[in-house]
C-alpha cells in the first residue's frame, strides 16, 4: 500500500499485542498514520523538489473548513530517471481526501480515504 506523507502530521507505533485500542489481534502490533485535519481557515502549500540525479516531485496540501465540516486533499507526484543506478526509474503519485464532521466539542466523525 502507498502511504501519502505529505499528509501525515505523525506516526504512532504500538509493539506487541497489548494494545486495548487496536486489541490483542494485532500479534506484532500497529503503526498507526495520523493525516492533517482540515486548517480553520483555507490554505494551500506546495512544494517542489529537483536534484542532479534524475529525482523531481511535486507536493500539495489544502483544506478549509466551514461550519461543522473539514475537507482536505493532499496529495505527491514524483517520478525519477536516469538515476546513478540502472533500472532504477519510476514514477509515483498518491491522492488522499479527508472530510471531517464535528457533532459538538467533544465528538467529531474523522473519514479519509487513500
Amino acid at each position: 500500500m502507498e502511504i501519502n506523507m505529505a499528509a501525515v502530521k505523525s506516526i504512532e507505533i504500538i509493539k506487541g499485542p497489548g494494545s486495548s485500542l487496536y486489541g490483542g489481534e494485532a500479534i506484532g502490533g500497529v503503526v498507526n498514520m495520523i493525516t492533517h485535519a482540515p486548517p480553520a481557515i483555507p490554505l494551500v502549500k506546495t512544494s517542489l523538489q529537483l536534484n542532479n540525479i534524475g529525482y523531481k516531485r511535486a507536493d500539495l496540501q489544502t483544506g478549509f473548513s466551514k461550519n461543522k465540516w473539514g475537507f482536505g486533499i493532499n496529495g505527491y507526484y514524483a517520478t525519477r530517471k536516469s538515476g546513478f543506478i540502472e533500472f532504477t526509474d519510476s514514477r509515483k503519485s498518491i491522492v488522499t481526501a479527508r472530510a471531517d464532521y464535528r457533532f459538538n466539542e467533544k465528538t467529531k466523525l474523522e473519514n479519509s480515504l487513500p
